[in-house]
């Protein structure tokens, strides 16, 4: 994420749109990477949908991050660790809207 838009982010005026994209990491269900298809959609706690690419299990990427660490169990699910952050569909509108 460029440092621009990690500074924009910070703002008390952004902190809607922290918590959507915070949000936009967290799914209600608990998916294994065994589980995964190419094409899978999944409903993300911010009410927006990532989708993922399973070409081979070696690249299995969830929207355009690829998917680095698969399976790791938490106290409250699973974690599969990304290259990039995800930002919901809008995001790079709505922060030129903010004043």
């Amino acid at each position: 994420m460029p440092s621009s838009t990690l500074v924009s982010l910070l703002e008390p005026v952004n902190v809607d749109l922290l918590r959507d994209i915070l949000l936009y990491h967290v799914a209600g269900q608990i998916v294994y990477s065994n589980e995964i298809q190419d094409g899978d959609e999944l409903i993300m706690l911010n009410d927006e949908i990532v989708t993922f690419s399973a070409k081979s299990k070696c690249s299995v990427r969830v929207n355009n991050a690829k998917i680095t660490m698969a399976d790791v169990i938490a106290d409250n699910g699973v974690v599969h660790v990304i290259n990039e952050v995800l930002l919901p569909p809008g995001v790079s509108r709505r922060l030129s809207e903010t004043p």
